[in-house]
């Protein structure tokens, strides 16, 4: 795992655009907008990168090789050599080391929740509008003893 000096990183963004998923933040690092960090498996002819935005986040990306896999192991999990206080690895493509049981605490999963207006506790008379446009109100005093009858 090679890291890149700044002015290399033009050549890894013409790879980066090639990749099936495109992160914005990781853009901004490899068109040397915002500072972060590369990591490649071979600074002549890379295959495979690392990119991690000094906020944190990161992406894997090219052609997996265990080598440079490994290398990252050590980088993310045993030495923790980078400067964010925690890295978000985006993961359309996940490294074989973290699919495995030994690290499955470490991973995490962006959830979306849709809420339906007829779960909510409020006067239903107030509740207007479609799915994507609706206006809520929140719990007041006599919804307390229903929420926490539901929820506990």
């Amino acid at each position: 795992m090679i890291k890149l000096e700044k002015e290399s990183y033009d050549s890894i963004y013409g790879l980066y655009q090639s990749s099936e998923l495109f992160f914005p933040l990781i853009a901004s690092v490899l068109l040397n907008e915002q500072d972060g960090a590369v990591y490649v498996d071979d600074s002549n002819a890379p295959s495979q990168v690392y990119v991690e935005h000094v906020f944190g986040f990161a992406q894997v990306f090219g052609k997996p090789g265990e080598e440079f896999e490994q290398k990252l192991e050590r980088y993310l999990l045993v030495d923790r050599l980078f400067v964010p206080d925690k890295v978000r690895l985006y993961a359309p493509y996940l490294p074989g080391f973290l699919e495995s049981h030994k690290y499955e605490p470490l991973r995490s999963y962006r959830q979306r929740f849709c809420i339906s207006p007829e779960s909510f506790f409020c006067d239903r008379s107030i509740v207007t509008g479609t799915e994507n446009d609706t206006d809520l109100c929140g719990p007041d005093a006599m919804d307390i003893s229903l929420i926490e009858s539901k929820f506990g």
